[in-house]
């Protein structure tokens, strides 16, 4: 593989506000290696049930690849997005033929406020399900601006995040982690002056 390091019993983190950020967030970097979170099919399952994404078919290394495909794709075009850059073509590629995938079946429904449309049970291949995580990177970079879109300032953090704070001045993925490193090394950095 790309050289990461596989470590299965890491937590994903959902810090994106947006399913294919949380998708492409599926590799992060720990004490310096590049780790896949979805390096095998049952962390993939894992992963689908964690995101809220029903899922019941069986997923094997065939599969696994064609979800690192998109990943890459969609993180590529994300990062040029944000930068300002042209879109790379291959990356446009392999991203549409997954955009093409999706299958939306909706029904319509009634509620106490009206009618609405509501996603309709149907067998869910993993197939539609990238196509659907293709929709919501297509979705995200469609209406939403390029500054919104940011990359996490700690130090060794590669996550991305769609800012939706009351400020916009969102600067880490979280402030549990990446946030509560930087104020611990500031302080230690005062202190130590």
């Amino acid at each position: 593989m790309d050289g990461t390091k596989n470590m299965p019993t890491l937590p994903f983190q959902f810090v994106g506000n947006n399913l294919a950020l949380d998708f492409v967030n599926t590799r992060i970097v720990l004490q310096g290696v590049q780790v896949d979170l979805l390096s095998t099919p049952e962390q993939l399952v894992s992963w689908l049930a964690t995101a809220g994404i029903d899922f019941d078919s069986n997923i094997d290394e065939k599969d696994l690849k064609q979800v690192h495909k998109l990943r890459e794709a969609i993180s590529r075009l994300i990062t040029a997005f944000r930068r300002g850059d042209e879109a790379p073509t291959a990356s446009l590629s392999v991203f549409n033929s997954y955009l093409l995938r999706r299958k939306r079946v909706q029904q319509l429904e009634c509620e106490d406020s009206g009618f609405c449309l509501k996603p309709a049970e149907v067998d869910r291949t993993l197939s539609s399900i990238l196509g659907e995580i293709a929709t919501s990177t297509a979705d995200l970079l469609t209406t939403t601006p390029a500054t919104k879109i940011r990359k996490c300032e700690g130090a060794d953090c590669v996550l991305v995040f769609k800012d939706i704070s009351r400020t916009q001045k969102r600067r880490w993925c979280s402030m549990e982690v990446c946030g509560n490193r930087a104020k611990a090394a500031t302080h230690y950095k005062q202190k130590k002056t």
